[in-house]
């Protein structure tokens, strides 16, 4: 099972985030579930962090949304645990506020995010930056073209 872990709020009114039509689109071939859709963000880190210790021996994959935003908390505490736990993790860093956050917390991402390969950036910027440091791997954003006449 891959487990998508990000903001799932669609179910809310929110627009749908990457990870979560990624995840979706995914499930067609993979077993995939996908965290948290959780509003209040004490009940969504919860969640996450239930659905990861429920889930932790049929788990082989875990792929996290990283936003420098005060979401990049949760991200942190997710990345360790499942260190903790030995599963395999792909981190998915968006958002232009992160390469700041590596500026004003260079150790914390060294300790989280060594040793982790890869590391998806979805845009060049964020790849350049980041590929300095770390493994990074840059898949775009991606369209549905069939939206778009």
């Amino acid at each position: 099972m891959i487990l998508f872990i990000g903001n799932m709020l669609s179910i809310h009114g929110l627009n749908p985030t990457s990870i979560e039509d990624l995840s979706k689109k995914l499930s067609v071939y993979f077993p995939i579930k996908s965290i948290s859709n959780k509003k209040n963000k004490l009940f969504r880190i919860i969640d996450m962090l239930f659905s990861i210790t429920v889930n932790s021996r049929r788990c082989q994959l875990i792929i996290i949304d990283v936003y420098g935003t005060s979401a990049f908390y949760y991200s942190i505490i997710v990345i360790i645990y499942s260190k903790i736990l030995n599963i395999k993790l792909i981190p998915v860093f968006r958002g232009g506020a992160l390469p700041q956050k590596m500026l004003k917390h260079p150790r914390l991402f060294d300790f989280v995010f060594r040793g982790i390969n890869p590391i998806i950036c979805p845009s060049d910027y964020l790849g350049s930056i980041f590929n300095k440091k770390f493994n990074v791997q840059i898949i775009h954003n991606y369209i549905e073209l069939n939206n778009y006449p």
